[in-house]
């Protein structure tokens, strides 16, 4: 199971790790498989470029097949914020949109919530404009 961890651009590299660690974590202990956690710095990193632009990114993580093994690319999506940015906030649309869990982890609790969707608090924020709905 391959589950993208949206974390925000800024965010210390060790509080990605943390939590990415912790989401990992959680998820195996409760699926009782094998999951790998992507942060999305790290998929940004690889793939965003061979994308060309950001829909086909977004697109890529929230309903890609990878064209070897013809499986999803990612099984879930989890956000450590509920405030979010666009590109984020549209991750989360389009995989709710298509059925795939997304999923809120707080960092500070240790808990996981089901995201029903996202509002958009104010769309010319890029960085923060958008929130998380949850079930």
């Amino acid at each position: 199971m391959r589950v993208f961890l949206a974390c925000a651009k800024g965010m210390q590299e060790e509080k990605v790790e943390i939590a990415r660690k912790d989401v990992q974590r959680y998820l195996s202990s409760k699926n009782k498989k094998t999951v790998q956690v992507i942060p999305s710095g790290e998929d940004f990193r690889e793939y965003f470029a061979n994308c060309g632009g950001w829909d086909e990114w977004i697109n890529r993580i929230s309903v890609g097949i990878d064209y070897t093994t013809r499986k999803q690319i990612y099984n879930a999506v989890v956000c450590v914020d509920i405030d979010l940015g666009k590109a984020t906030a549209k991750i989360v649309e389009k995989s709710v949109a298509a059925g795939k869990p997304v999923l809120y982890w707080n960092t500070t609790s240790s808990e996981m919530k089901r995201v029903a969707n996202i509002q958009t608090v104010d769309e010319t924020n890029w960085q923060g404009g958008w929130k998380l709905l949850f079930v």
